[in-house]
């Protein structure tokens, strides 16, 4: 494809191609599901850590009810809470495989207040748990890459660049 060919997608926030969107979903350190307006399984992105996504291919345009069964009983009152605009997230801890994972539920609604339908983002938090029981977020700063928002002056600051400059 040349690069006059390349599709692009405007958003209030910039411009990404096509094929970025789809680079920028795949090295998310999170699982994103798309649930649309209708309560059905849309979209996912590709991960290398999903594995293989042949059963998802499968389950794009079901019942979101159907794909999670274990959810029945309570993601349609959640479902229906953000299309009435009630509630905007919900969060689930769960156990998965020996792994903590957070999920998040965001509704999704646009400009007018209309719902478009659900975003799930799935993230196993079992290195933010060691980071935690490590302490290393005591007295520690992390510059904000994009707009140096955060601070520049603690001692775990400059040992974070010396790592960068090595």
């Amino acid at each position: 494809m040349t690069k006059a060919d390349e599709q692009f997608v405007e958003l209030a926030s910039g411009k990404v191609s096509l094929a970025q969107l789809e680079a920028l979903t795949s090295v998310l350190p999170l699982e994103l599901d798309l649930i649309d307006a209708d309560d059905n399984f849309s979209w996912y992105n590709q991960t290398i850590d999903r594995g293989s996504t042949a059963g998802l291919k499968k389950q794009l345009g079901q019942s979101v009810v159907k794909r999670f069964p274990d959810a029945a009983k309570w993601m349609p009152g959640m479902l229906y809470a953000f299309r009435k605009g009630k509630r905007n997230t919900a969060e689930v801890a769960s156990n998965v495989d020996g792994q903590r994972v957070v999920t998040t539920y965001a509704a999704l609604h646009d400009h007018q207040g209309h719902y478009l339908g659900t975003l799930v983002i799935s993230e196993n938090v079992e290195h933010i748990a060691d980071l935690l029981s490590q302490h290393r977020f005591k007295d520690s700063t992390v510059p904000d890459a994009v707009t140096g928002a955060s601070s520049y002056e603690s001692k775990e600051y400059q040992q974070f660049i010396d790592h960068f400059l090595q």
